[in-house]
Parts: structure tokens; C-alpha cells; sequence
């Protein structure tokens, strides 16, 4: 028995959307799980037309999960939708761009009502000193708005492609004062500030790549942030959790071994999990929007945790690898949004996501008058 759908999609003033590409995906929802895993690929799509109106028909798994096409790079996010009398609207926790829907096997939904708002984004071009453009090469980039969320919980630190004329298009999450930097090989360039209101789309920048190494002035970003630092004085305190006595907490890193040299600099270790209640406690104290390290290591004789302790307890993903004599080593992340442990390649760009980790020491000073 399949399922149909159909309905229009409107800007905030409820204009109708021509030429707006929607998709539907098959999700699975379990009480396990804070948000749901996806399955399967886009196989329904389809484009409004000149009132914005859309169907999309053969629906045979649900729920479903309604997507603004290309995945992660639609221009516009969806605010609201309005079925059947009722009002749903998006959360950051689902993304910009998608929210997911239970729908009864061979229902037909009709009159939906999606209202959807530009995403705000950076845009800008890449060229040389000369004025000509970096056409389709991969640019190191670092995005970072002034306030403490968005500084601290999604600065973007990663890899961006040019387009064959140099430009770039970098989609942020709110109002803030943005300063962003971008590195190809030895050349680098800086941006000035860029203050962005709710609904801002900056599309005037230009960097220019230079041999110039200095850094940019981040003192709004920064260090004459008061939240920010207060964030990083945060950042040093231990949290002793009652049922253990260990004490806990973040540290930034790049990479699995730099978390455990760090570690070992303050007498401590990369986490090991060892019961439900430990992994529940952690779960409680830190973001639920990162990925963390812990000390697992995932190799071809074993599971090995930091400091040598034996594995008592685990909490894998259901798609992470059983790894065999010939696979290669892995380094084990917290995801702190679905609470499961995933194993990492070395050379996975995933990595580039993960930049905290957590640490735990047996024993910490507490001073006593």
C-alpha cells in the first residue's frame, strides 16, 4: 500500500515557490534513538511548479523524512509545515533543510503547507595576488561568528571547494559578526568582519591570497569576547562525577593523538566508558551537539582502551565495522547527539569534525579550609 503527497511551498509572505526541489527519504524511528537513522536513498523527487505546488506519489516506506534538495546546500530551510490543521515547525537539532514526518501506510496527504525562508549565507571568490581566480581546487577554510554557540559548538573548520571561476558559498546559522580566514598551501588570505543580521546573505567578498602568514585581528571574536573567555576559563575545570570519584573534562584537539598527548600532560587519560551509568553521566554533562574522542582504539588484535583498562562495556553504532586482521586501525568518537560510539579511520575526512575530546583523571586536588 503506498503513500501520496502534495501541497505548496511559500516564503514567509506566503508567496508561492517556483523551481524548489523536494525529496523524500526513508527514516526509521525507535525509542533508542534521539534522532532518527536514515536508510535508503532520495528515490522520490520533485520540482514545484509555477504556483509552487508539488505532488510526490509511490511512497511505500514511512516515516519519511522531507528534504530541500541538493542535501545540505538547498538555499532555502523549512520553517514551517501545515497539515491536516496542525503546525510543525524545524528544529536546528533536524538540520536547516529537512524535517521528518510520520506518515500512515497508504495515506494520501493533501493541502501540505511548507514555508520556507532563505538560508543565510557567506559568498565570495578566491584569486592570486595577479586577480586570477583559484578555479576548482580545495581550500582550507575557518568560519567563526562572535557569539558563544556559534564559536564554540560549530565554528567551521574544514575543506571547501572552489567553483571554476573561484567562488564559494559557506551557509551560516544566525546573526553574528563573522571573521574567516582561508589557507591553500603556503597562501593565505583574511576577511574583514562581516556582521550578519537574521536573514543576511553576504555575497560581496573577495580574498586575496597572499604569502603573508600574519594572523587576522580576532579580538571581536575572541579574546575581547567576555562570554568567550569565560568559556575557556570553564574549559579547565574538573568535574567529579559522585558515583566514581574520577574527575572529567573537554579539551581541544586535532586529532586522536594529540588528545592523548595533551592527557598525559595533565596526568589524566582519554576516557574510558565502563558501565551504562558512567556513559548516561557523560552524556549529561557535555553537548549534545559534538563529537568527542574518548580512548578506545579499535585495532586488528583488539579493543584497547588508553589507559589499559578492559573493556567492560561498549556502545557502537550499528553501522560501525567489525574490523578483521587486515583492517585498518580506528580511532573511537562519542557523538554526543546520538549517544553511540563511532569507529574513525585515520585518513576519514570525518576527522575534520572532531575537535574536542574528553579526559579523565582517577584523582584531583580539592582544596578544604
Amino acid at each position: 500500500m503506498q503513500t501520496t503527497v502534495s501541497g505548496r511551498i511559500v516564503d514567509i509572505q506566503k508567496n508561492p515557490m517556483s523551481g524548489i526541489e523536494i525529496g523524500i527519504q526513508p527514516i526509521d524511528i525507535t525509542k533508542s534513538d534521539r534522532y532518527p537513522s536514515i536508510y535508503g536513498e532520495i528515490a522520490l523527487r520533485t520540482r514545484t511548479d509555477s504556483n509552487g505546488d508539488f505532488s510526490i506519489s509511490g511512497i511505500s516506506s514511512v516515516p519519511v523524512e522531507f528534504k530541500l534538495l541538493p542535501v545540505d546546500m538547498a538555499n532555502y530551510m523549512i520553517k514551517t509545515i501545515d497539515v491536516g490543521g496542525v503546525t510543525l515547525y524545524s528544529h536546528r537539532y533536524f538540520g536547516f533543510s529537512r524535517m521528518p514526518i510520520g506518515i500512515t501506510k497508504g495515506q494520501h496527504l493533501k493541502n501540505m503547507l511548507f514555508t520556507v525562508e532563505p538560508r543565510m549565507k557567506i559568498s565570495g571568490q578566491i584569486i592570486f595576488n595577479d586577480g586570477t581566480p583559484l578555479r576548482n581546487r580545495p581550500v582550507k577554510l575557518d568560519l567563526r561568528p562572535s557569539y558563544l554557540w556559534e564559536s564554540l559548538r560549530s565554528r567551521m573548520d574544514g575543506s571547501i571547494m572552489t567553483d571554476k571561476e573561484g567562488y564559494f558559498t559557506e551557509f551560516v546559522r544566525g546573526a553574528a559578526t563573522y571573521t574567516l580566514s582561508v589557507e591553500y598551501f603556503n597562501l593565505s588570505a583574511f576577511s574583514d568582519p562581516i556582521v550578519l543580521q537574521d536573514g543576511d546573505q553576504y555575497d560581496k567578498l573577495v580574498l586575496k591570497l597572499s604569502e603573508d602568514t600574519g594572523k587576522p585581528n580576532r579580538q571581536m571574536v575572541d579574546s575581547d569576547n567576555e562570554e568567550f573567555d569565560r568559556w575557556r576559563a570553564m574549559q579547565e575545570v574538573w568535574v567529579v562525577n559522585p558515583a566514581n570519584g574520577h574527575a572529567y573534562k573537554t579539551i581541544r584537539c586535532k586529532s586522536w593523538w594529540q588528545a592523548k598527548r595533551k592527557a598525559e600532560e595533565e596526568d589524566a587519560y582519554l576516557v574510558s566508558i565502563n558501565n551504562v551509568e558512567e556513559q548516561n553521566w557523560i552524556e549529561s554533562l557535555f553537548s549534545q551537539n559534538d563529537f568527542y574522542w574518548i580512548g578506545l582504539r579499535l585495532t586488528s588484535k583488539g579493543e584497547k582502551w588508553h589507559n589499559k583498562e578492559q573493556i567492560a562495556y561498549s556502545n557502537f553504532a550499528q553501522n560501525t565495522e567489525v574490523l578483521t586482521s587486515n583492517s585498518e586501525n580506528k580511532h573511537v568518537v562519542l557523538d554526543a547527539a546520538t549517544k553511540k560510539w563511532i569507529g574513525i579511520n585515520k585518513g576519514s575526512p570525518f576527522q575534520q569534525f572532531v575537535q574536542d575530546a574528553i579526559i579523565e583523571k582517577d584523582e584531583v586536588q580539592v582544596n578544604s579550609d
